[in-house]
């Protein structure tokens, strides 16, 4: 019976480290003194390997006088019982995996000072009499008190900033149990990832152990407190294929330090399989307490707990900092780049394709669109001679975000929408194709270095063997790391610098590192100086990696294997640019032709001018952009450049084009082909699918017709092209084979022929430029089409609605067409049938032919106006009909007749008025016969002129129906069939002969003035005089209406802007009005002198009667 209050008690012979002897099997039996109760907790419980668990438990506790047990000695128990019994069933072990046995404290306490314990579990620490009981509670790594008292900062290990937790430096260690990772299965790989991922969900790592002193802080975990694993995890692995080639078989933590010396003991040598790696997990039992395995066997036991360690808030770091350069003004390292690498602002040294890109620290803006080639590169070497040469830069699909062409198609997402990657296509691969479908040798496949950018050809390699062996130097020493991953140290002295291609970390006693371990993203220096002040880092006369902060010395520039993230320090290596090209990395830009099958990885082509052809090209897989204008080229071949987005082969001699040899590049998205002289389109019979070209440029090409059902295979076409072109039919699918169009532009295009619905099913239209102000008409439209993104040069005639489109042209035009047919029909009417007497003299002879064809012009108005009528509100549908009908061309023809006949008719009256004028004595008259052959001459000039755009030679000219009011006024800029007979005709004609009518008037008005001076006239020469002054004022005006004609006319010829509304005022005000005008000048005129006349005769004869009377008087008287 024992009588102390309190005491311990532990299995046979134990002393932590000694095995149990199998087949023990003992009971010890603790009694309680009356009025007390009894608290036991086990501070070791580990009798049988967790490896190989029994059946039944080999430890039990059972209180004497009942059937209660315990099996659980997780926590402290309070008993009220007379006695307790411990059993030890070491038999209940398997043979030889018994371990060192138990370690138990208990005591006595009175019923009154029972310790109390919470429905929780946890005890009330509060209590007076807490300190009798608080041994079985305080410093054992479980907080088991209520308000956790008994894991504050009195205990040995404890710390205030890890709330009573382990530290280690400015971290706090934490101890995991496996029982943890129980909740968090569903997502639980493996029991190492699960402690990993459980770590950085708490803030922090699985422990990495740097230091003798870490050791030391984390042995502590395990001088007190229970653990009931084989070991526990730390985030220490070796030879991971999953981390960069350079630490590949280094000890690396959790938390991406770099440990050249664990001070835990590491592997000599090793085999590992597969992609299997090292694990270093914390052996609590025996003289030896770090093991290393392969981490497939320790994960295949699930019987670890683990350690992460945070950093607590109380840190505070300020590391001595790192020159990375003995001279930061360095200039001899310069010499060691070639021509392919340029000095960028800051001082460090890049590729020349990443001279304008922004993350290669090197270009001001991420959006350029083209990148100017250096002139020189980084010692001042002239790279070329020319003023200003550029590439391209590829855009990526979001954003104003812009690449270099080098940078598509390489396994690397460089957009952020992953555009430069997601389209490309490979080629077919000899070898081993990568899971982004690069292609590497056979002999690169699970070589220990990652091939593919994405490391596939390193995965699932199987259980191919891997020898591996790991030096654990003691600094000061200088790193070298091997290309596979393996590492070599040189011992040095501690004042000792370190070469130039390495940098020190902070203290003499330090590793010299490799240059490029600085700022990448692993803790190479014991402080992690190395990551310190990353973002201000510049790497002058280095070569500064991509997108990073690493610098490469030249001497480990394309030395085999890749020291920066994107491995940018090893692409480009042994390139040669072909004679006459330029290279900008995979971009190229020729002025002659080369051997392009050369230069498979080739991206961007601008061989301007260069001669080469398509054809030459056939196997450049990688092609993405092509420029090949002005190159001769005289047609265009089907060629598989699957990975080509853009083609330019504008301003070549290609004049037919089978549209469908593009299926076969399957990622087109534009294609140029502006300035060829294409004349026809076709289509051959094809299975494939274009399902990405979005743009077409046809500009500047000899095509007449236009059929959409050529582009039927391209539906995803967005934009297209076809201005300034000779298309003037449109066929009658319109557009319906291009549904997804939303741009069209036709400047400058004579479209005159096209269906009513030329745009039906185009919902997604929206932009049109067009030649035609009938393509901007609604009922042409898609339904919801802005009609404000419809830009065309608005009719100065007609409308949508009406042939008309203005009341005042309808107006006027009534008005001068009712002046014009019965002011000259009566004229007419009055010439032939009253004034018969004086019908037979020349010059009478000359206006009834002028009342007639200015009658002409009259029928032609009237012809215009019941047009318009007859269309008045749905012009639109009947323009190509009427314009092109046998109606239209009469009405044209008739108003070219009239103007001409017109013309040479007046010109006939003035040299007739001058001729009896200038020489009235003279026998060189006009007469009747004489006067009708002159008219008959000029109607038969008049009719062959206006009769010329009606020959079958001229006939396409389509001369009449080029406007609702059926003649072509050249005095506009814009252009039409025939211009220039209408030119030769209307100003050039005409204005000779108004020249000419100037000249002879101007000679009759002199003799006019002369003559009204002379008091000797004779009655006959008294009437030239008077008709002379009324042939003047019909010449005036005639020479006043053809005058703007004309001078509008040389306006136009001289480059001048008229506009478009003058057309109008010239067809319907100008033209027309001395048609309208001469008959009232002339003929009416006539009619009021001779009234005169007979009045001043009248008034004479009175005037005579009068004066014989007075006479007579004076006779008389």
């Amino acid at each position: 019976m024992t009588t102390w209050r309190s005491g311990y008690m532990t299995s046979p012979g134990y002393d932590g480290i000694s095995r149990l002897p199998w087949g023990v099997d003992v009971t010890k039996e603790l009694t309680v003194p009356d009025g007390h109760v009894v608290m036991i907790s086990f501070q070791r419980v580990d009798v049988c390997s967790p490896k190989f668990r029994p059946r039944s438990p080999p430890l039990e506790l059972s209180i004497v006088g009942s059937k209660q047990k315990a099996t659980d000695f997780s926590s402290a128990g309070v008993y009220k019982t007379s006695a307790v019994a411990i059993r030890l069933h070491v038999d209940r072990c398997v043979k030889k995996s018994t371990r060192t046995g138990f370690n138990m404290s208990f005591s006595f306490h009175p019923v009154t000072e029972t310790p109390p314990k919470l429905g929780n579990g946890l005890f009330d620490c509060s209590v007076a009499y807490y300190s009798a009981f608080r041994h079985h509670l305080d410093c054992n790594l479980r907080t088991e008190c209520q308000d956790g008292r008994d894991e504050t900062h009195h205990c040995p290990y404890s710390s205030v900033a890890c709330k009573g937790k382990v530290a280690s430096g400015n971290k706090c260690l934490v101890h995991v149990s496996r029982t943890v990772l129980a909740d968090l299965k569903p997502w639980l790989p493996n029991p190492y990832d699960g402690f990993r991922s459980y770590c950085r969900h708490l803030g922090g790592n699985l422990v990495t152990i740097k230091s003798l002193a870490e050791l030391a802080d984390f042995s502590k975990l395990f001088q007190t407190g229970e653990t009931k694993s084989m070991g526990v995890h730390t985030g220490m692995t070796y030879g991971d294929v999953t981390i960069p080639n350079v630490y590949r078989y280094v000890w690396v933590g959790d938390d991406k330090s770099v440990l050249y010396n664990t001070y835990t003991g590491q592997p000599r040598e090793a085999a590992l399989f597969g992609e299997d790696r090292l694990c270093l997990v914390y052996w609590d039992h025996g003289p030896f307490h770090f093991r290393w395995k392969e981490c497939s066997y320790f994960l295949s036991k699930r019987v670890y707990d683990g350690v992460c360690e945070i950093q607590h808030s109380d840190s505070n770091i300020n590391p001595e900092g790192i020159s990375l350069y003995q001279d930061p003004n360095v200039t001899e390292s310069y010499e060691n780049f070639n021509q392919t690498f340029v000095k960028c602002p800051d001082g460090h040294v890049t590729h020349l394709f990443l001279s304008c890109d922004v993350k290669g620290h090197c270009g001001q803006s991420e959006s350029v669109s083209v990148c100017e080639f250096p002139n020189k590169d980084v010692v001042g070497r002239h790279i070329h001679t020319e003023t200003a040469v550029s590439v391209g830069m590829f855009e990526c699909d979001k954003g104003d975000t812009t690449i270099h062409f080098t940078q598509v198609c390489d396994c690397r997402d460089d957009c952020a929408d992953r555009s430069d990657e997601y389209f490309c296509k490979h080629p077919p691969c000899d070898g081993f194709r990568c899971s982004c479908g690069q292609c590497v040798t056979y002999e690169s496949r699970c070589d220990l270095l990652s091939h593919c950018a994405d490391g596939s050809d390193e995965r699932d390699c199987g259980n191919q063997f891997r020898s591996v062996a790991a030096p654990s130097p003691s600094p000061p020493a200088i790193i070298t790391l091997g290309s596979k991953g393996s590492f070599s140290f040189t011992t040095m002295e501690a004042n000792e610098s370190c070469p130039d291609t390495h940098y020190r970390c902070p203290g003499a006693h330090n590793y010299c590192l490799p240059v490029y371990t600085r700022c990448n993203g692993f803790y190479d220096c014991l402080g992690r100086e190395d990551e310190e002040g990353c973002e201000e880092v510049t790497c002058p006369g280095f070569y500064r990696c991509r997108a990073s902060s690493v610098c490469v010395h030249p001497d480990h520039l394309c030395d085999g294997w890749p020291q920066c993230p994107q491995h940018d320090d090893e692409v480009l290596c042994g390139l040669t640019c072909p004679g006459g090209c330029l290279c900008h990395g995979h971009a190229f830009v020729c002025t002659h032709p080369f051997s392009a099958c050369d230069f498979p990885q080739l991206r961007y082509l601008k061989a301007s001018g260069s001669g080469l052809t398509v054809s030459a090209l056939n196997t450049n897989f990688y092609l993405i952009h092509l420029i090949l204008d002005k190159c001769g080229l005289t047609h265009v071949p089907s060629v598989h450049l699957p990975n080509l987005r853009y083609m330019d082969l504008s301003y070549n001699d290609v004049e037919t084009l089978d549209v469908n040899v593009f299926l076969s590049m399957e990622n087109a998205r534009v294609l140029k082909l502006g300035g060829n002289p294409v004349k026809s389109l076709f289509s051959t019979p094809s299975k494939l699918q274009q399902v990405t070209l979005e743009s077409v440029d046809l500009s500047q090409t000899s095509l007449e017709i236009f059929q959409s059902k050529s582009f039927s295979r391209f539906p995803l076409l967005q934009k297209f092209n076809l201005s300034y072109t000779n298309i003037h039919t449109i066929g009658s699918d319109g557009f319906r084979f291009i549904p997804t169009l939303r741009v069209l532009d036709m400047t400058r295009s004579p479209v005159l022929n096209f269906p009513s619905d030329l745009f039906r099913g185009l919902e997604g239209l929206q932009s049109i430029i067009s030649p035609n102000y009938k393509l901007c008409c609604q009922r042409l439209l898609p339904q919801n089409f802005n009609q404000r993104f419809c830009t065309a040069p608005q009719s100065e005639v007609s409308s949508c609605d009406d042939l008309l489109r203005s009341e005042t042209y309808r107006g006027f035009l009534w008005l001068i067409s009712a002046m014009s047919l019965s002011g000259n029909a009566f004229c007419f009417i009055v010439r032939l049938c009253v004034q018969k007497a004086v019908a037979k003299v020349g010059f009478h002879v000359f206006v009834t032919h002028l009342s007639l064809a200015d009658l002409l012009m009259g029928v032609y108005m009237a012809i215009i106006g019941v047009a318009d009528e007859l269309f008045r509100g749905q012009y639109l549908l009947y323009d190509s009909a009427w314009t092109h009908s046998a109606a239209c061309k009469v009405a044209g023809f008739l108003s070219l007749l009239s103007s001409e006949v017109s013309a040479f008719i007046i010109l006939l009256i003035t040299l007739d008025r001058l001729v009896v004028i200038r020489f009235p004595f003279s026998e060189l008259r006009f007469g009747r016969r004489s006067a009708l052959a002159a008219c008959v001459a000029a109607w038969v000039v008049g009719l062959v002129l206006a009769a010329v755009p009606l020959l079958p030679l001229t006939s396409h000219w389509q001369f009449y129906s080029q406007t609702g009011i059926c003649i072509p006024l050249p005095v506009t800029r814009q252009d039409f069939q025939g211009r220039g007979y209408a030119f030769g005709v209307l100003i050039v004609l005409n204005f000779v002969l108004f020249m000419v009518i100037a000249a002879g008037q101007a000679s009759i008005y002199r003799s006019v003035q002369q003559n009204t001076m002379t008091t000797s006239e004779t009655s006959s020469k008294s009437r030239d005089l008077t008709v002379a002054r009324r042939l003047i004022t019909v010449a005036a005006t005639d020479f006043l209406c053809w005058f703007p004609i004309g001078l509008c006319g040389l306006l136009v010829l001289a480059g001048v802007a008229v506009p478009g509304e003058v057309n109008v005022a010239m067809a319907i005000f100008v033209l027309p009005l001395n048609s309208a005008l001469n008959p009232f000048l002339y003929t009416f005129n006539t009619l009021v002198e001779k009234r005169r006349r007979k009045k001043e005769e009248h008034l004479l004869r009175l005037l005579e009667s009068a004066l014989e009377a007075e006479d007579k008087t004076e006779l008389n008287s």
